[in-house]
């Protein structure tokens, strides 16, 4: 998925202005009945935890009360979840 970002706040992206790319997997496995969180893969460093999120139940770094994200990530406000999550951001 791609989203362009502009300082802390990301939104759907569609066009050329892309910067940033949100990887994220699902937290629902095929006949599972509720979302799981502890499918969700943990991070080799930073502070930032795994969170189940909806709309689509998908795995998140959430980034929210100062959490810090993995290396390389940065924190930004994911408006379709109402969250801050990490994020690769590009220059």
């Amino acid at each position: 998925m791609t989203w362009q970002v502009d300082g802390d706040t990301s939104s759907y992206c569609e066009t050329e202005e892309c910067n940033t790319c949100l990887c994220y997997a699902s937290c629902q496995p095929l006949g599972a009945s509720e979302p799981d969180a502890s499918v969700c893969a943990l991070p080799t460093s930073g502070t930032a935890q795994p969170e189940c999120l909806s709309p689509q139940p998908a795995c998140y770094l959430t980034c929210d009360d100062g959490a810090i994200c993995p290396d390389g990530m940065q924190c930004v406000d994911n408006l379709e979840v109402q969250r801050s999550v990490c994020a690769w951001v590009s220059p």
